[in-house]
């Protein structure tokens, strides 16, 4: 649960984050201990305008909640987007959920808050937080699992990327379940695990993974046969991202990990099977902060380009990169 403003330290300036989704715009006040203050859930317009307009109401109403509490903010404010962003120029290459193409989307932002902006992509944000307010570890990977799935590398704290689409596996082909080549997130997302079990008759169109889980736990064995084929394509395809980076931690996040090890544990089990003699890491756990994620990652950009510090959990014992 978060810190009241009476409880947490406002000596030092707090942030605002903001995470734009493809249905809801989610916004809070985040203080140096990365907890969230006032948090709002607002519908997200898509026209691009009209989203820096909502997003710059919501920056209003959380520095006039923050006045009021006798919190100071810094002036920069991190806003994430979903899709392919150019971090660097502000602009939104192409975001399937809002149908955006180019868009100088951190330009328009600006304009409307009348404030600086950071601009971020929300899965390298939720990572961000991870490795300073969630898992704490100075280096691992970070794996999202949703209706898509997405990686970042973490090293040094930081999210470690050289172009515009670092961390699009979930595009990677692999073998489906029919034998075809598809797109890894076809296989090992919630989204498809949750089509193939309707193709197979066993759940409703537009169901998730949570359905074929259910029928998981309850020993259907076609339901155990998508369950087991999943985590054993996830398992081969991150023996090789293991070879290349070291035993370093694995952290993933997604309402998928609320399985714990009756997800893990089979991941882990490929993963080692199909490293060979190439060590496995001493780690494949669940991402700590969860929903709040993203929202935190915004914010917690905004504190890092204004030079303003943070409170970060201890350390964690993660393996760190080979110099």
């Amino acid at each position: 649960m978060s810190a009241t403003p009476r409880e947490a330290n406002t000596k030092t300036p707090w942030a605002l984050g903001i995470d734009v989704g493809g249905t809801a715009i989610k916004a809070a006040v985040v203080d140096p201990s990365g907890d969230t203050h006032h948090q709002l859930n607002i519908p997200t317009p898509t026209d691009p305008r009209r989203l820096a307009d909502t997003a710059a109401g919501a920056a209003t109403e959380l520095t006039g909640w923050a006045r009021s509490n006798g919190v100071d903010l810094v002036d920069t404010v991190g806003v994430n987007i979903p899709g392919i962003i150019d971090e660097v120029r502000g602009i939104s290459v192409f975001s399937a959920n809002l149908g955006w193409r180019n868009e100088p989307i951190a330009g328009m932002l600006e304009e409307a808050l009348r404030r600086p902006v950071t601009l971020g992509h929300d899965v390298r944000s939720g990572a961000f937080a991870e490795s300073r307010w969630g898992v704490a570890y100075p280096d691992f990977f970070f794996l999202a699992i949703g209706t898509g799935i997405s990686s970042v590398v973490i090293s040094g704290h930081q999210p470690t990327t050289t172009w515009q689409w670092a961390g699009e596996i979930g595009q990677v082909l692999v073998p489906g379940y029919d034998g075809d080549l598809v797109p890894l997130e076809h296989v090992c997302s919630a989204a498809g695990i949750g089509r193939r079990g309707a193709r197979l008759g066993l759940v409703p169109e537009g169901s998730g993974s949570r359905e074929v889980f259910e029928l998981v736990d309850r020993g259907d064995d076609r339901a155990m046969e998508i369950a087991d084929y999943a985590c054993e394509t996830l398992g081969r395809f991150l023996a090789p991202v293991v070879a290349t980076l070291g035993p370093i931690p694995i952290v993933i996040s997604g309402g998928m990990v609320a399985r714990g090890e009756k997800l893990l544990a089979p991941i882990r089990e490929a993963l080692t099977r199909y490293l060979g003699v190439v060590p496995a890491p001493g780690r494949i756990e669940s991402a700590k902060l969860g929903i709040d994620a993203q929202v935190r990652g915004a914010a917690l950009r905004a504190f890092d380009s204004s030079g303003c510090e943070i409170r970060p959990r201890s350390a964690g014992t993660g393996i760190h990169l080979s110099p």
